[in-house]
């Protein structure tokens, strides 16, 4: 069991270890303190620029695998469109479930895993109300709502963005519309040319 998810009572003291328990404490405080330090140093790293630890890796993509498979189940089949979010949305949620979470910059924010937390809640919300089918999967609805609630939390932070932390607000109250689609200008019609008078 992890030392983190083991209750302090059961946690043995430094002088009841014996010295192989002790000697792997401390290589495993060793190797934590390593990960904290690297992590302090990107701490001003670009958005795009930073990718999360290897060991965090393998267990985020481990639990969107399973979140996926049991979804499909769930579902039928998902399409293409759907995979993205259900990753998107596993992903984050562990990721902050887990800690597996970096400030980074431009833009300036917070990444669980792979994403950027508030834009990535304001990209859920729009695909929820555009494909509400995904809805009919309980797991999905339910990691939906529990990372909405996290999230919603975390919206007081400075690094929230104000108009993402709206839309959660306005999903939670059961208030939430979408924007109208955006309107693309039509091109002009082409004109043909002037006849030209033959001599």
């Amino acid at each position: 069991m992890d030392e983190e998810m083991t209750p302090p009572a059961q946690r043995k003291k430094l002088k009841d270890m014996s010295e192989p328990e002790r000697k792997q404490y401390n290589r495993e405080r060793k190797a934590a303190s390593r990960e904290r330090a690297c992590m302090t140093k990107t701490q001003n790293i670009r958005a795009e620029e930073y990718t999360p630890p290897d060991t965090w890796t393998n267990a985020l993509n481990e639990f969107v695998c399973e979140t996926d498979r049991t979804i499909r189940a769930e579902l039928g089949s998902i399409s293409v469109r759907d995979e993205y979010i259900v990753a998107l949305l596993a992903e984050c949620s562990m990721g902050l479930d887990k800690g597996y979470t970096m400030t980074v910059n431009e833009p300036y924010g917070v990444k669980a895993g792979h994403y950027i937390v508030d834009a990535a809640a304001s990209e859920l919300i729009g695909y929820t109300h555009r494909f509400p089918k995904i809805l009919e999967s309980h797991t999905f609805a339910n990691l939906y709502q529990n990372f909405l609630k996290t999230v919603h939390k975390l919206s007081r932070n400075s690094w929230f963005d104000p108009k993402f932390a709206q839309e959660i607000q306005a999903e939670l109250d059961g208030t939430y519309t979408l924007p109208p689609a955006p309107q693309i200008p039509r091109a002009p019609e082409p004109t043909s040319p002037e006849p030209t008078a033959s001599r």
